[in-house]
């Protein structure tokens, strides 16, 4: 077991309590991780437990789901920012010289191309969910009436197995090149590796004993998907070479203003986490229900 972040630490200890007081597993053991830095993009706390060796043989991470899917592949994920500057100081724009840069245009224009991207890739053959490229910030200058000095674009960039962080890092440049080269103007790219794409197979034990544990549990087939929210899940496929899948609640409230989980979602959670647990442990023929 695996969590990123609070959410799914009770549900851990829950499903540690229920696994004790039952005298199980038999056999193995159960690990269970908490770290940090998730949200910085960095997940440093992660990556070192994993390079100790501290990461068993399969992972259940506290993530997404929803009790109604099972998420064992998932996007790759990048964050990228765009600064656009010029020099001098902010001025009122009745004593702009014509021609002078205006990070704010130059700003629309990035903005333009970025979305351009978005179409394309959202108009793009395949399965769902596709790759795609998000605008979440867009800002700049300071007064209605000031010529601005900087202008600022962030967002993601998700990608698939046909892609790579690599390649979206040169797509992004490129694609700030052509502004540059059509402007002038001075405009700086930052793009953030975070996560590459990954798939587990089906047909790994963890996958089955999860998907049972929750059958036998509340009567449910839980449909294998990719998710498109980069989960720690990754890191270990990546990083340890063991398959990941997530069991978590639904992440609707994510990054709101009100994250939420109710506490029936906790009881689903660690009941999971003990019986897939103990399942992945047990080999069928071995269960005692």
């Amino acid at each position: 077991c695996s969590s990123d972040s609070h959410v799914s630490t009770p549900a851990m200890v829950a499903a540690i309590g229920l696994l004790h007081e039952a005298d199980l597993p038999r056999r193995g053991r159960v690990l269970v991780t908490l770290h940090g830095m998730h949200e910085s993009g960095g997940n440093e706390p992660l990556h070192a437990l994993i390079a100790r060796g501290i990461h068993g043989d399969a992972v259940i991470t506290g993530e997404l789901g929803g009790g109604v899917e099972l998420p064992i592949a998932g996007l790759g994920l990048t964050f990228w920012e765009i600064a656009i500057g010029r020099p001098g100081m902010a001025i009122h724009e009745t004593v702009a010289e014509p021609g002078t840069i205006d990070p704010v245009e130059i700003g629309r224009l990035l903005h333009g191309a970025l979305a351009e991207l978005r179409e394309r890739l959202a108009a793009a053959p395949g399965g769902d969910p596709k790759p795609s490229l998000f605008i979440g910030r867009f800002t700049g200058g300071d007064y209605p009436n000031r010529l601005a000095v900087r202008a600022e674009l962030a967002g993601t960039r998700r990608h698939d197995e046909t892609s790579s962080l690599e390649a979206v890092a040169a797509e992004l440049e490129t694609l700030v090149d052509g502004v540059r080269g059509r402007t002038g103007a001075e405009i700086a790219l930052r793009a953030v590796p975070i996560a590459e794409s990954f798939v587990v197979d089906p047909n790994e034990p963890i996958v089955g004993a999860v998907r049972d544990a929750h059958r036998d549990l509340f009567g449910d087939e839980l449909r294998l998907t990719r998710a498109r929210v980069a989960t720690n899940a990754v890191h270990f496929v990546r990083e340890a070479g063991i398959p990941a899948v997530g069991y978590g609640p639904d992440p609707i409230t994510n990054h709101s203003d009100h994250e939420e989980l109710a506490v029936s979602e906790l009881r689903r959670i660690a009941a999971g986490f003990a019986l897939g647990s103990m399942y992945y442990l047990e080999p069928a023929r071995d269960r005692t229900r």
